[in-house]
């Protein structure tokens, strides 16, 4: 019933510092779908700040879903961002092509910003010339900008890998 939502909210906090745990996990994703909106809102809120990456397809699937609020979504938005996971970039494109408020497109471009993917970058700067909102433009030029000066992801061959590692003292020779 309604008297155990806090219990159970304190529940989900505690999920979170036990993110590497398959079944703390599989409790938040539960929890992201939950009846109860608070616990909901909740989950959600654990996932983004444990940047719990298998959650994003699900999130990524609310953001279309009838009964998610717009306060859900907003939060849903934040959670996706600070994952940073790619795969949250196409579902958040689609959803800011609908008609969604103003305040849902802004948290929607900031995510794009922070997850960082270069894929949204057209749309990012299509949306910036089309707006006639300043604010609008502002968060949109700010995301782009977030996404041109994120250093490329540092990819180490394996072979470079080995030559990299300090070699140990015996391994030099006569000097």
């Amino acid at each position: 019933g309604e008297e155990d939502t806090p219990t159970r909210l304190e529940g989900v906090e505690g999920l979170g510092e036990n993110a590497e745990d398959a079944k703390a996990v599989d409790y938040l994703l539960l929890g992201a779908s939950d009846a109860d909106p608070s616990v909901r809102i909740k989950s959600i809120d654990v996932i983004g700040d444990a940047r719990l990456k298998t959650a994003v397809p699900l999130l990524a699937q609310q953001l279309f879903m009838r009964d998610t609020t717009p306060g859900m979504k907003q939060h849903i938005l934040g959670a996706l961002g600070k994952i940073g996971d790619t795969r949250a970039t196409k579902p958040i494109l689609d959803f800011l092509a609908r008609d969604i408020d103003p305040a849902m497109r802004g948290s929607a471009v900031f995510a794009l910003g922070d997850i960082g993917d270069r894929e949204a970058l057209p749309t990012l700067e299509k949306l910036a010339k089309q707006s006639t909102d300043e604010n609008f433009r502002g968060l949109a030029q700010s995301a782009i900008r977030k996404i041109e000066q994120r250093p490329p992801p540092t990819v180490v061959p394996p072979a470079l890998a080995k030559e990299r590692r300090p070699r140990s003292p015996d391994a030099t020779g006569p000097d």
